[in-house]
């Protein structure tokens, strides 16, 4: 970059939010939304208690989704984070959506490698 061109980086931040509590039979889910002012967006689903295993699936800006299962996080790369909201909506349901995460998308050889130690 010469000293004539300027380089504007702009700051990214939450333009719109949304909380949503689900009722279901056995207790409710906690859905958080939080839209960027990129234009990206990433969404977190508690279960609070409402899954045997799953307690938190976790989506972030770039297409990564974290699913705690029983206390502890894995990663995985998603095509599109709208798919597994997608799933989950069609469903209502962490312990699907988790098994539909981890048969249909990605985790990365490091965290694999780091689970196998």
């Amino acid at each position: 970059m010469d000293e004539t061109t300027t380089a504007v980086i702009a700051d990214v931040i939450i333009e719109d939010s949304a909380h949503r509590r689900i009722e279901l039979d056995d207790g409710h889910l906690d859905l958080y939304m939080n839209k960027w002012t990129d234009g990206s967006f990433n969404f977190k689903i508690e279960g609070n208690g409402t899954s045997s295993c799953v307690d938190r699936i976790q989506a972030l800006p770039d297409n990564t989704i974290v699913v705690v299962w029983s206390g502890k996080a894995y990663t995985y790369e998603v095509k599109d984070s709208v798919l597994v909201l997608a799933e989950f909506l069609l469903h209502l349901s962490l312990g699907k959506t988790a098994n539909w995460v981890k048969k249909n998308n990605i985790m990365p050889i490091e965290v694999q490698e780091a689970l196998k130690s």
